[in-house]
């Protein structure tokens, strides 16, 4: 045997003995020592089903171990294996691992109700003994594990609760890394995925480096089970979240350690969905879903960018009581200690002071819900299908910036049961460019856009719709509370009040308004000019049916200043206001019962703040007045209307003057002028109002309704002086009216009976001209003082009192008596004009000529007893006349009594008996014996009612005759009646009484 077979039979031994040994006995050796090491160290009984030993590879490999009881062990696997790689160890001097791999390996993890773990309790308590220190090297020893497996892990946690146990089910846990170890340059990549409960998964893969530690990878987050996380401190929460709700996550991570940690987080999937929370029974938050596109995190340069941000369907729904609100119950919070709280504000202390940067694009909020409800103020708030939508956000320290921020807001409804207001708006909010800095905020525009708001306020019993409108607020800035506004815009915005208290209803159509260059600080508040344009207005009241329409107005009022004691203007411009004021026509009218009003006098209430408001400037205005309420319709129209307000100033004793003209319809004019105290008008207030040239037949649906006709014609003027100095009115009302014609009669039955025709005929004068004038005065504190009855009165006394006692009227006019001019005075039984009746004729035609459309109406009358007195005598003079014609003869008394006694004979045959009774001492008394014939024939005369009334009609003949042929009177002014009155008055003469009536 050489020396050479006897190395390799030698060889060959020891490699038999190696292969027994290390395929026998180091197994046995391996899996007797492991139990004994573990039982010594464990509280659980440990066993080994099988161990094997590869001599060669260096392979080790453990199969069926189990801790604990067999049939429930607390912690197994299927095989563990250990592949030490011995030669690149040695080529590398270096610990160099193959292969590490656990497979199928269950761990039962409990937590009991205190919170201790199962495993914690595993190893046996050992006595500590003091580590001596040992002298620290600076040489290392590299090390690599080329593959390292975990393969079809479980992890069964279950917590121990006194209701029910929670358990939750780590499943089919996969780990691999590659290449882990010290050497430089090397990167280790892994891959890890597992499975929570029955459908939640979690995947990661991907790599990193230990020198210098660097590491990045995916993680692929799939339908993680919120709820089932959540119930793991159940106990803790107040609510309960719906089985569904899930967590998808996709995202890139990157950390760096070369100069200083740092980490990327770059998400290409986060999506939270079906979130509902439940509290008590009802559910206050929903969430469809929140979807986020891109979330990138640096932290080194402490930056955050969110792209594609989408939250659906949240609805929210917040409920406060008498214990709070519903959402700050959520949580049970164990109180904070003293100390934590220390500990808490040292931390926020101790962070750094960078400012994180965070850029958001893209951020939407879609169909979502909100509602609160007060149950301890009875308020109730809700809000659906609302949106919002923003650009871009960007944050730097203090520095927050908006690019666009929207938000759609289609049913928003607030029901205030306290207040008893209820409040339904359908409108959207756009702003642009939003720039905070600080206390400093700057804000480009904001649009309100407004398709429905309705305000229904029970209490005032107001409500206010509002439809269609746009408001425009631009270059918004605030500072530590000041603000300042470029401009406001409200666009087309439709307005309609309804005020049940006033009974007024109120209807607005294309507001147009703008407010430029507003600044508010704490001082108060400036205004450059606020200007309207051409809105159109309504007012109308339900009761009264009053209407009032505004319409082409434009308001252009300048620098305004708004503060706790003053408010000032320094200009107003009112230009082509259109204003048009309607009394509506009433169905009936009831008498109401009249209540005795007891005015209290005001006291003077002094201003918290003053006014002062520079000139106002009305120009080209239009105002329309139409009374329905008449059996014709009255409408009238001022254009034209111009004039000036001058500065109303209430901190000091100043005067306002005023001064307005227009054109009253086609021809007529207006003009008003004068001075007020804008403190108090009572203490001077001097106004004079003109108008002029005013057609009155624009009057015929007041005199229809009053007085039962129309005007055809006539023209008015006005000259209207009010003076008032403290309290005390003086004034003069000047009308003339000029040719005046009255028109057809109108059935009223509010109308007078007032012989309208002829107190014109007597007011008139021959060129056609009424003046009139008519003072007022008082003292307007008085309660009983009012103006306008105070004229109409006075007006209708002078009506009346023409028309009553017209004579009296013209006497008074013309410088006569009214005896003189208001009969015309005849003899008994004289019908003749003669001297005496020509003189009062001659004044009746004076005032005849001068009141043209005056007629004298003449009634034909008779004094029953001392006319036909008179008219007998006269027939028994013409007999004596006829007999004796001439007085102066010879012997006339005996010839006289002679023809007496013969024509009494004729009638009577006692003349005897007439002379005895005469007698007086047998001598004849012949004085009383011829007056006694004289009356008996006188009575014994025969005078007819047709010759009294005959020679009645001869008198007012007689008087037309002289009129018309003597004093050239228009034959139109004189009136004959055909009735004949008999009189029987003491008069001394018989009487033509003289009516006055209008020519017809």
């Amino acid at each position: 045997m050489t020396k050479n077979e006897k190395y390799l039979l030698w060889f060959s031994i020891v490699l038999v003995l190696y292969t027994i040994v290390g395929f026998r006995l180091v197994p046995s050796i391996i899996q007797d020592q492991a139990i004994k090491n573990l039982d010594k160290a464990l509280t659980h009984k440990s066993t080994i089903e099988k161990v094997t030993f590869n001599p060669y590879t260096l392979e080790a490999k453990i199969f069926g171990y189990k801790l604990g009881d067999k049939d429930k062990p607390v912690l197994s696997f299927g095989e563990f294996s250990l592949n030490f790689g011995l030669w690149p160890s040695i080529d590398k001097l270096s610990i160099n691992v193959q292969e590490i791999k656990l497979v199928d390996t269950t761990v039962d993890l409990i937590e009991d109700e205190n919170g201790n773990y199962n495993l914690a309790s595993l190893l046996k308590p050992t006595k500590e003994e003091k580590k001596k220190e040992e002298p620290k090297s600076d040489s290392t020893i590299d090390f690599l594990v080329s593959k390292l497996q975990l393969i079809n892990a479980n992890i069964n946690f279950t917590k121990k609760k006194k209701d029910e146990d929670y358990k939750l089910a780590l499943k089919n846990i996969n780990y691999s890394l590659y290449d882990f170890g010290t050497h430089e340059n090397i990167l280790s990549s892994n891959t890890f995925n597992l499975n929570i409960n029955d459908k939640s998964k979690v995947e990661i893969v991907g790599a990193f480096r230990l020198k210098p530690f660097t590491m990045y990878g995916k993680v692929n987050i799939k339908d993680l089970q919120l709820a089932e996380l959540l119930d793991y401190k159940k106990e803790m929460f107040n609510f309960t979240l719906d089985r569904k709700a899930a967590l998808n996550l996709n995202l890139d991570y990157d950390i760096e350690t070369k100069e200083k940690f740092d980490l990327f987080i770059n998400t290409q999937k986060l999506l939270l969905s079906d979130i509902n929370i439940n509290h008590n029974k009802q559910d206050i938050f929903k969430l469809a879903s929140l979807d986020v596109a891109n979330l990138y995190v640096d932290l080194a340069k402490q930056s955050v960018f969110v792209n594609t941000t989408n939250i659906n369907k949240p609805q929210i729904l917040a409920i406060n009581n008498k214990s709070g609100i519903n959402f700050s119950k959520l949580v049970k919070t164990p109180a904070v200690k003293s100390d934590d709280k220390k500990e808490e504000v040292k931390t926020k202390e101790s962070e750094a002071k960078k400012p994180w940067i965070i850029d958001v694009t893209d951020f939407k909020i879609n169909n979502s819900r909100l509602t609160y409800d007060d149950r301890v103020a009875n308020l109730k708030v809700s809000n659906k299908n609302f949106g919002i939508k923003v650009g871009k956000i960007k944050v730097n320290d203090s520095d927050i910036n908006v690019n666009k921020f929207y938000i759609n807001n289609p049913n928003l409804s607030i029901n205030d049961k306290k207040a008893k207001l209820d409040i339904l708006a359908n409108s959207s909010i756009s702003v642009d460019k939003i720039a905070m800095k600080n206390s400093k905020v700057n804000i480009n525009s904001v649009l309100l856009q407004s398709k429905k708001v309705s305000i229904n306020d029970k209490t005032n019993k107001t409500k206010i719709d509002i439809k269609n409108g746009n408001i425009n607020v631009s270059g918004l800035q605030n500072s530590k509370g000041n603000t300042n506004i470029n401009k406001i815009k409200i666009h087309k915005h439709q307005i309609k009040v309804s005020d049940l208290k006033s009974n007024n209803l109120i209807n607005t159509q294309k507001l147009n308004l703008t407010i430029n260059k507003l600044a508010q600080n704490a001082k108060g508040i400036k205004i450059q000019s606020i200007l309207l344009k051409e809105p159109f207005l309504n007012v109308y009241n339900t009761k009264e049916k009053t209407n009032i329409d505004v319409k082409n107005i434009n308001v252009n009022v300048q620098n305004i200043i708004r503060n706790e004691k003053l408010l000032k203007v320094t200009k107003v411009d009112v230009n082509k206001p259109n204003i048009t004021v309607t009394l509506p026509k009433k169905e009936s009218t009831k008498e109401t019962k009249k209540v005795k009003e007891v005015a209290k006098r005001k006291k003077h209430i002094k201003r918290a703040s003053s006014i002062d408001i520079g000139p106002v400037n009305i120009n080209n205005g239009v105002l329309t007045f139409q009374d329905k309420n008449l059996p014709l319709p009255f409408k009238t129209t001022i254009t034209k209307l111009n004039g000036k307000i001058s500065e109303y100033n209430t901190n000091q004793a100043s005067k306002t003057k005023l001064a307005v003209d227009g054109v009253v319809d086609k021809y007529g004019t207006t003009n008003i002028t004068g001075i007020v105290d804008p403190n108090d008008i009572k203490l001077l207030t001097d106004i004079q109002m003109r108008f002029k040239n005013i057609s009155m037949n624009n009057f015929s649906p007041y005199t229809s309704k009053f007085i039962g006709q129309e005007l055809d014609s006539g023209k008015l003027s006005l000259d209207l002086k009010y003076n008032i100095k403290r309290s005390d009115l003086d004034a003069t009302n000047s009308i003339i009216i000029t040719k005046i014609k009255l028109g057809k009669n109108v059935e009223s039955k509010d109308a007078v009976s007032l012989p309208l025709g002829l107190a014109i005929a007597l007011m008139e004068d021959s060129k056609g001209v009424i003046d009139l004038n008519i003072p007022v005065s008082g003292n307007i504190d008085d309660p009983k003082f009012s103006v306008g009855p105070i004229i109409w009165k006075a007006f209708t006394n002078l009506i009346t009192k023409a028309i009553t006692a017209p004579f009296k009227l013209l006497g008074a006019l013309f410088g006569f008596d009214e005896s003189e001019i208001k009969s015309v005075n005849f003899d008994h039984g004289q019908s003749d004009i003669t001297p005496h009746q020509k003189e009062t004729l001659d004044k009746v035609t004076k005032i005849l000529n001068k009141r043209p459309q005056l007629a004298l109406k003449l009634e034909s009358s008779y004094e029953s007893s001392k006319d036909l007195k008179a008219m007998k005598k006269a027939r028994f003079d013409a007999m004596v006349e006829k007999n004796l014609p001439n007085p102066l003869i010879k012997d006339y008394k005996a010839k006289y009594l002679a023809l007496l006694e013969s024509s009494y004979s004729k009638i009577k045959k006692d003349i005897e008996d007439v002379k005895k009774s005469h007698l007086k001492n047998n001598k004849l008394n012949v004085n009383s014996y011829s007056l006694s014939l004289e009356n008996k024939l006188i009575s014994n005369e025969k005078v007819t009612k047709a010759q009294l009334e005959k020679m009645a009609k001869n008198r007012i003949k007689n008087i037309k005759t002289y009129l018309i042929k003597e004093n050239k009177i228009n034959s139109k002014q004189i009136v004959l009646t055909n009735s004949v009155k008999t009189k029987n008055t003491k008069n001394k003469t018989s009487n033509i009484d003289l009516k006055l009536t209008n020519i017809k």
